[in-house]
This record gives C-alpha cells, structure tokens and sequence, in this order.
C-alpha cells in the first residue's frame, strides 16, 4: 500500500516538468498573489483543483520560465499531508518521496484546525527537489470549512533544514507572500443586504502554536442604495473603504495608513449558491511582516433584513 502510494507521487511529481513557454502566467480569474514569486490557478500538477505555482529555483526568483507548474492543493501537499498523519505515528510528521537511493524526507508537515471549521496545513521544505519541481519552502495553506477556497502564505527555504523538528517556517523573509484562490469564482456579484462572513486571517503562522491566526467578522453589502461596501474587522485589518465591483471581486487601494485589499467571491460547488465564500489578502504599506491572506464563508443570507 505504501509502495503503491509513493509510485503515485513519482508518477504524478514528474507532470510537474513543463516547458517555460507553458509556464508564463497572466492574471488568474481564480485568485492572486502580493509577488509574483507566487501564481494561482487551475492545477496541471498532482490533479486538477486550484492552487499555486512557485519558484523552481532556490535562491527563488520571478522569472516566468523558473516556475512550477500549478499543483492542486487537494491533490498534492494536502493528500500528502493527510497520508502522514495516517500512517506516522507522530508526534512529528513528514512527507516523504521516491529517491534514486530510497525515500527522502522531502518536508515536515502540520495540520490543525482553526475557527469557523477553518483547516491549516503547513509545510518546512527540509530536501531539495529535482529540477524545476518547486521550492514551496516554507508554506501554509488554509482551506475555507465546505469550499474549495484556500488562502495561505509562502516564503523560500530558511537554513533550518533539519530533519527534525522545527516549527520556523522563514516567514519573516522580506520575500514572503500572501495568496488566495478558489474553484467557482462569482463573476457577476449578486444583490446583498448585511451578508456577512466569519473570516479567518493568516500572518506568519507557527505551527507548533497556531500563532499568527486572526478571526473577525465581515459584511457585504451590493445594489442599488447598499453602498458597495464589504466593512469589518479581521484582527488588526480594519475594511473600511474597500469596495465590491459588479464582477464578484472587491478590493481598496493602500492610502496614508490603510494597505491595500485585493479578494473575490465565490459560489458553492453546485453554483446554487452565489458569493457563498470570499477569499484575498491584505498588503501592509509598510512591512511584508503584516501581509496578511483571509478567507471565510458566508453565515448570514445575501438579503439578510
């Protein structure tokens, strides 16, 4: 059984080389990234659900031709990250993959679950992949409770590389990035009265404390007399001023204090459901350390009285 699994991650890895023609991005309908370190999408890699690309060097770089291709979040880190847990004992977990010479401790893997049914995964690259697989470095995926939306933060490899235990992920790397991006993104935004959302936000997370999560409450409000407006708090993150366009996204341009906020909505699978999710990031003016990705579900109806 395990064998046959590891054979599935080699066969499945090795999708991962694509030519740098294949790899240039534009930008994705599904959700986006403060750098261009990181691109969302549709997965070509380890399945076909959304996720991310990142830098296939290490020192990383921005240059299109140096990514990866797409892994699907379900289908790659997360299916591997439930593997662990299944069949380690604990207390500390690892990912590992086929080598020419056996298995290599490829990461260290976390999983725990946040508020609102909120799941977070975290990864510390410990093992060099092979040419052009991705450098996921130090990652953290958060996953919205019944949707296919994820938002989470990425930083390249520390120099904590141990095989043992070590819950620093290099997130105070000035390189660090916050992204979001889900399946089934609301492309024309619906009438809503006092919608709101239960929202988790990520910043620097640690995995042996669950420190860096902050919760808070949004309210969208769309349509004639409405205002446009998606307000609230998550943590420190204050969304006054942010706007929702008639596209599904939303957003506010950095002024004086105030960063910028770039998100969209989201349906339900069956799309029954419109704007049922939101997901994005939040981009400090001033440090990278305050970047902070956010996603959550809706609890309240679009025309909530």
């Amino acid at each position: 059984m395990k064998t046959m699994h590891f054979q599935k991650l080699a066969i499945a890895s090795a999708v991962m080389i694509v030519s740098a023609s294949a790899l240039a991005q534009t930008v994705s309908p599904y959700g986006g990234a403060s750098t261009d370190y990181v691109n969302t999408g549709i997965g070509t890699s380890m399945g076909t659900g959304v996720g991310i690309s990142m830098p296939g060097t290490n020192p990383p770089t921005t240059n299109p031709g140096d990514q990866s291709a797409i892994v699907s979040f379900a289908g790659g880190p997360i299916m591997q990250t439930n593997y662990a847990y299944s069949t380690q004992s604990g207390p500390y977990y690892y990912i590992y993959i086929p080598g020419s010479s056996g298995l290599i401790q490829m990461a260290q893997t976390w999983k725990a679950n946040a508020a609102y049914g909120t799941e977070i995964y975290a990864y510390r690259q410990i093992s060099n992949p092979l040419p052009t697989f991705p450098h996921f470095g130090g990652e953290v995926v958060a996953k919205v409770s019944g949707h296919e939306v994820y938002f989470g933060e990425w930083a390249p490899k520390g120099s904590n590389t141990g095989t043992g235990n070590d819950t620093n992920l290099n997130m105070n790397d000035s390189r660090r990035t916050v992204f979001y991006v889900g399946e089934h993104p609301t492309t024309t935004t619906p009438v809503m009265v006092n919608a709101q959302y239960d929202v988790v936000g990520i910043v620097q997370y640690n995995p042996g404390t669950q420190a860096g999560v902050h919760t808070g409450t949004l309210t969208a409000q769309y349509g004639a007399g409405n205002g446009n407006t998606l307000s609230g708090t998550v943590g420190y993150v204050d969304f006054a001023g942010t706007t929702i366009a008639s596209n599904g996204t939303f957003s506010r341009a950095a002024a004086g204090s105030d960063g910028a906020i770039t998100g969209r909505f989201y349906n339900n699978a069956a799309g029954t459901d419109v704007a049922a999710a939101l997901a994005g990031y939040y981009k400090d003016g001033s440090s990278v350390a305050y970047d902070m990705a956010f996603g959550g579900a809706r609890v309240t109806p679009l025309n909530n009285p």
